[in-house]
């Protein structure tokens, strides 16, 4: 992966002693090159969710408000919301809605 200059993004910092300098979301533990790592690896909505500690945010960000795939000729209804929710049912979170 090739290496990006964070210095302008106000959303990350890097910080001696602080998981080793790297670069990291603000206020957060977690390597900004992480993300890309899973992102690269093909890491799913549920794999995240499950890696995902209490305390941490999961950012599912993309299709927004879409609620298919489309390929081609072919519509595949698929919602991120609804998988996300459904994992973390699955996890023991319950909704209050």
């Amino acid at each position: 992966m090739a290496t990006l200059d964070w210095s302008q993004c106000s959303a990350v910092e890097s910080v001696p002693g602080k998981v080793s300098g790297a670069w990291v979301f603000k206020d957060t533990r977690m390597p900004v090159a992480l993300v890309f790592e899973n992102l690269e690896a093909g890491a799913t909505i549920d794999e995240i969710i499950r890696l995902a500690k209490p305390g941490d945010t999961v950012l599912i960000a993309g299709k927004g408000h879409e609620t298919c795939q489309e390929f081609e000729d072919t519509v595949i209804p698929f919602d991120d919301r609804i998988h996300a929710r459904e994992t973390l049912e699955t996890l023991g979170w319950r909704s209050d809605d």
